[in-house]
């Protein structure tokens, strides 16, 4: 018997949605594929300018199909980086990509970690950045180990627009290493003893930075046994500037190598760490310094020596000004840090000076605490705060028990 009329159009009208539907999943699918794909096999280091300019374009476009079809995209990117072991670009790119559009997840962040964690950073460094970036702000102290490599980096260019503010390395290692404080300080002693060249050089750039009271090992034996002339520089001025009590026997035992004698440099960054004013070592080894062949070298260490008196003056009157304020501005100055340490805003218009009048070494923590959290808003305003409390912090660690 003939079916119906009516029956029969109403079986083609419900065909019409299922097909229409199948083709359209098949587009955006395909589309997300494609995009996905014109990512890979990127080396932007080989590029010049123009190329880096049309690859840029690529990239945009990728993003922009990508994020127009976030389901599908999660999906696809998700199954590209479980799969993808070589190409470093694409999975930083990639997992950069899935973090936006999971909106910096906690979860997506650690899910992330696996995939960037053993590739180089320099193969895509902006992306890589931005990525330890959102880790840092999120104090995602799981992903540490992804944020490290950073130290990997040989430079960095970057910006954050809506500051106004130009991010080189240094910047750069400031805000990815710095909000997670003490608890990166074992990675960075683990990278001075096994890591490259230039995460080496890094790592004790950073150490100074930390405030930490403790001055690894590897540190201390990176100016002898270091084969990197610019690591070996950037140790001696991390050694001076942390104010490491044997400071004075390393140098001396540096300067007397006849095997692999210190270049120049290394002599003017001994030199250097010699004449922090906090803890003058005695004159005999800057007089020594004085008469090297390098007049660059004789002159810092002169100059160290002649200067002398007046940096004792000046550390004098630091110590007499730290924690001189009256008991009521010490309590207000240790809820403001204690205040900055949860929001990550230092409530404190005065000057560093005025901040140190209200502290004593054992507040240190406090500094500590506070200067890693401004640190989590990466803006120019933040350093403002940082360059308050690191020159608090680091009168208190110099002057401190260690100092004494």
């Amino acid at each position: 018997m003939p079916r119906p009329l009516f029956a029969l159009l109403l079986a083609s009208i419900a065909l019409i949605p299922c097909h229409t539907a199948a083709s359209g999943q098949d587009r955006v699918l395909a589309e997300v594929v494609a995009a996905i794909d014109s990512v890979r096999g990127h080396e932007p280091r080989a590029l010049d300018d123009d190329a880096l300019q049309r690859l840029n374009l690529v990239l945009d476009e990728a993003w922009d199909t990508l994020k127009r079809h976030p389901q599908v995209a999660r999906t696809e990117i998700r199954k590209a980086l479980r799969t993808e072991k070589v190409d470093g670009f694409f999975i930083v790119d990639q997992a950069l990509l899935l973090v936006d559009l999971d909106e910096g997840k906690l979860e997506t962040l650690h899910e992330v970690v696996p995939f960037i964690e053993k590739i180089d950073p320099n193969a895509n460094p902006t992306s890589y950045w931005r990525l330890a970036s959102i880790m840092a702000q999120r104090r995602c102290t799981g992903c540490l180990p992804a944020v490290v490599r950073m130290l990997l980096l040989d430079r960095l260019g970057d910006s954050i627009p809506e500051h106004a503010l130009t991010v080189d390395l240094q910047m750069g290692l400031l805000f990815s290493l710095g909000p997670f404080a003490e608890e990166a300080i074992p990675h960075l002693a683990t990278t001075l003893a096994a890591g490259s060249c230039r995460a080496r050089e890094n790592a004790a750039m950073m150490l100074p930075v930390l405030l930490t009271d403790s001055i690894p090992d590897a540190l201390r034996e990176l100016p002898f046994a270091d084969e990197c002339p610019s690591a070996r520089v950037t140790a001696w001025l991390a050694l001076g500037a942390m104010g490491d009590p044997k400071l004075v026997e390393l140098a001396d035992r540096r300067l007397g190598a006849s095997a692999s004698p210190p270049s120049v440099e290394e002599r003017l960054a001994i030199a250097g760490a010699l004449a922090r004013p906090y803890r003058l070592p005695p004159d005999a080894l800057l007089r020594r310094m004085s008469s090297d062949e390098a007049p660059d070298v004789a002159k810092a260490a002169a100059d160290a020596l002649a200067g002398r008196e007046e940096a004792l003056a000046t550390v004098r009157d630091l110590r007499a000004n730290l924690g001189s304020a009256d008991p009521a501005t010490k309590k207000s100055i240790r809820r403001a840090l204690e205040r900055a340490g949860r929001k990550g805003v230092l409530e404190f218009d005065g000057s560093a000076k005025d901040l140190e009048a209200g502290l004593a070494p054992q507040d240190l923590p406090l500094v500590r605490g506070a200067l890693a959290s401004v640190l989590r808003r990466q803006s120019d305003e933040c350093l403002y705060e940082f360059k308050k409390l690191y020159l608090a912090g680091d009168l208190l660690l110099q002057l401190g028990p260690r100092g004494d």
